[in-house]
């Protein structure tokens, strides 16, 4: 029998449709929220467009009595999709590692102090850390240079996670 917690995931916006949340332990969100305007988005603009999504997320803490936790979150590295990190598709826009960092940035500041708010689980870091095309095992200090997808080894986001989970929380 398990005796664990227990939790359900929801994707981004649909938190607040779930009527059930006092059967589970956890809430946990895919959290693909679009929070920068495009192209060039700063931390504090994005920290903007965090901020009423952190408020809904509280909200429904508040009512659930659930601690909640991102089960699920990240961008690819392609410019202008902090306003939809959802997408899959590069759709032959520019690498764009420093906008993925800022994304990761803000949504850690917007986050990181709230005590019902239980941490992140981000989207890509691969378990066999490798170049595109590569065939063997890499170390975490080799660059992927130019990759436009969700992983993070490698690119200006592993530097922001290792600042922020180097400090004490």
């Amino acid at each position: 029998t398990y005796r664990g917690p227990l939790t359900y995931d929801v994707n981004h916006g649909d938190v607040e449709n779930v009527t059930w949340w006092d059967a589970v332990d956890l809430i946990s969100v895919s959290a693909y929220y679009g929070v920068g305007k495009g192209e060039g988005s700063t931390v504090e603009e994005m920290m903007e467009g965090w901020k009423p999504v952190r408020d809904k997320l509280r909200k429904n803490h508040e009512q659930s009595h659930r601690p909640l936790f991102f089960i699920e979150c990240g961008m690819m590295s392609t410019r202008g999709n902090s306003k939809s990190p959802a997408t899959w598709d590069t759709g032959g826009k520019p690498y764009g590692g420093e906008e993925q960092a800022r994304y990761y940035e803000a949504m850690i500041r917007t986050f990181w102090g709230e005590p019902w708010f239980k941490g992140f689980f981000w989207w890509k870091w691969d378990a066999v850390l490798t170049r595109p095309g590569a065939s063997g095992r890499n170390t975490a200090k080799e660059i992927v240079v130019g990759e436009k997808g969700f992983r993070i080894h490698g690119k200006p986001a592993e530097k922001v996670l290792r600042e922020w989970y180097a400090r004490p929380r």
